[in-house]
């Protein structure tokens, strides 16, 4: 499966900032449009916990810059101004952090 995302850096550690660009998602039409990056931290999805930031369009994709407050998971949404959701079926996409060593 090919995620709707790109992020760097590829293997994240607590402590780093985490480059997410939103480049192939059913969000992305012609529309013009704002897209927000909904995350929250954990080993799991807790919704009354999820922070929402506005992604910044750059040359057709969008980006967002989040640091990575705590290892175990990154939890990522997407939604646009017009009330639609790239969500992962309501599961959000999850990314694995590590701990610093």
């Amino acid at each position: 499966m090919q995620l709707p995302f790109k992020f760097y850096p590829q293997q994240p550690i607590a402590g780093d900032k985490l480059i997410v660009t939103y480049n192939n998602g059913i969000l992305l039409d012609s529309l013009d449009k704002e897209i927000y990056l909904k995350f929250g931290f954990g080993d799991e999805f807790v919704e009354s916990k999820v922070y929402e930031t506005k992604m910044i369009k750059k040359n057709g994709e969008y980006l967002a810059v989040v640091p990575l407050l705590k290892s175990g998971f990154l939890f990522i949404a997407f939604k646009d101004n017009f009330g639609n959701s790239d969500d992962n079926n309501e599961t959000f996409y999850r990314i694995g952090i590590k701990s610093k060593e």
